[in-house]
């Protein structure tokens, strides 16, 4: 017996019927909400080294293609992952064992209720699968190296076809960052600004691609934050633009099948 209010979401009894007693002044029911999120990351630094600058030099000079391999990784250089989220919701539905009810003096017609307790939890779904997580994010990150390289092949020289060009960077950036488990608008803003700014960018790092990557980092990264969009998507998404396209001197065939996947994909 209780004897002011009672609150409950699931009460529940293996005993006969006419031993469920529960008597109380007042009744509450109330389903439970229950939520579950994550996030997840996978940033770092690296530092490469491939000599003295003297010996860069002569690299350059002596064997342009080996160099050109090289130009994107020297110095201190982020190593960023897309990273992801994700939430999940469910609902335990309030009930109460069959048996007899009294509320305020008043037998309670238990029909009039949910007595259904075997069956109240709809459990969570599992969203953390930290494999698919690792999996996904290195597809992205393989995904964003192959289609800014094969990007790299389109100068354009005219007004309209850099901003063709920035919002083809956007779209490998929100290919990209939806790869990784990134909800939608994750990746388009931060790289097609980074485009837009790229020569600025340029100008600033005075031709250093580490710096130009930090810089196009700090750019992808205040544009998600701007947006409410994920920080890390867009900084990891900006700074693999400027490395793999920008800084990316090998000249790529062109792809059908990479430019037929970012089509499918947006």
């Amino acid at each position: 017996m209780v004897d002011d209010v009672t609150t409950t979401s699931v009460t529940k009894s293996d005993a006969p019927k006419a031993k469920n007693t529960l008597t109380t002044k007042s009744l509450e029911m109330k389903d439970i909400q229950n939520e579950a999120e994550y996030t997840y990351s996978n940033n770092g630094i690296g530092y490469n080294y491939h000599g003295s600058k003297k010996k860069l030099e002569e690299m350059k000079a002596n064997d342009k293609k080996g160099y050109d391999k090289i130009y994107n990784s020297i110095g201190l250089v982020p190593n960023l992952g897309v990273g992801s989220k994700g939430k999940a919701r469910s609902t335990t539905q309030s009930a109460i064992s069959d048996g007899i009810l009294t509320v305020d003096s008043k037998e309670i017609d238990t029909k009039t209720i949910n007595t259904n307790t075997e069956n109240t939890l709809h459990q969570l779904d599992k969203i953390f699968d930290k494999k698919k997580i690792e999996e996904r994010q290195e597809l992205a990150r393989l995904f964003s190296k192959n289609a800014f390289e094969q990007l790299h092949n389109w100068q354009p020289t005219t007004k309209d076809g850099k901003v063709a060009k920035s919002i083809a960077h956007g779209i490998i950036g929100e290919v990209a960052a939806r790869m990784a488990g990134n909800t939608p608008g994750s990746g388009f803003k931060a790289t097609m600004t980074n485009e837009l700014l790229i020569e600025k960018i340029k100008q600033i790092a005075d031709n250093d691609p580490a710096l130009a990557q930090w810089l196009s980092a700090a750019v992808g990264g205040v544009v998600n934050k701007v947006s409410g969009d994920p920080v890390s998507a867009g900084a990891e998404t900006a700074s693999h633009a400027t490395k793999w396209n920008f800084y990316s001197f090998e000249d790529v065939p062109y792809s059908n099948y990479y430019l037929s996947t970012i089509s499918a994909s947006y």
